[in-house]
């Protein structure tokens, strides 16, 4: 629950920044209220890249999990990354299937 809090304020802060960035070039004169809801070639990169970046993170997340399942034997025991068999039960760490 407190990650889904944390990701909450981070982007509503994004989002705060953006709009105090958009405001601040609004009264400066270097755009218009019509530029507010155009998309320009920097946000169409960063819109293309964000799914891109979101699979990776994903990728990188599911690896590591089962990286720290397969170090963890079925029944409960944790293992060495030298071992072929569980010191506990002796289950192989390699089941052939």
């Amino acid at each position: 629950m407190k990650r889904v809090a944390v990701g909450i304020g981070v982007g509503a802060l994004a989002a705060l920044a953006v709009l105090g960035y958009n405001y601040w070039a609004y009264c400066c004169g270097r755009c218009t209220l019509g530029g507010f809801f155009r998309f320009g070639p920097m946000d169409g990169l960063l819109l293309g890249l964000s799914p891109l970046a979101l699979l990776v993170l994903l990728a990188v997340k599911r690896w590591r999990r089962r990286r720290l399942a397969r170090s963890i034997c079925s029944c409960g025991a944790p293992l060495a990354d030298d071992w072929s068999f569980c010191p506990a039960c002796g289950a192989s760490r390699h089941p052939r299937f």
